[in-house]
């Protein structure tokens, strides 16, 4: 993992995508939008010009386990970023999955203290 990890994208769950969506339009208008169902939870990202996801949008819902907001944070190796979550009191909720839009490697976390972030591989970048 790097020793300065970058904060890369913010990832909202939101009871209106469409809503939410429109207004993060205004903020990027040259972002491409894709909308897609991920683990059962409906999503909608904004992607910027270098491919990567700049705000990503999951349906709330009953039974949805992710947070109103949380973080991406790029890494050099997610299972390695892993490794130490959990070295450190943190679980991971969601494993290692491809991610929708970039099919970068990624996984949902949550520290000891309660707090989700995403860890996330640059693109073009192997799953392990």
């Amino acid at each position: 993992m790097p020793s300065s990890p970058g904060v890369r994208a913010l990832n909202l769950t939101v009871p209106d995508i469409e809503g939410a969506s429109g207004f993060y339009r205004e903020i990027f208008p040259e972002a491409s939008v894709s909308d897609g169902v991920f683990a059962g939870i409906n999503y909608r990202a904004l992607t910027g010009q270098d491919g990567e996801v700049a705000v990503c949008f999951f349906q709330a819902g009953p039974g949805t386990p992710l947070a109103a907001s949380f973080p991406t944070i790029m890494v050099d190796s997610v299972d390695f970023a892993l490794s130490k979550v959990t070295a450190s009191g943190g679980k991971v909720l969601v494993p290692v999955n491809p991610c929708p839009c970039t099919a970068a490697p990624f996984a949902i976390c949550e520290d000891g203290l309660g707090n989700q972030f995403m860890v996330k591989q640059p693109r073009g970048r192997d799953m392990h």
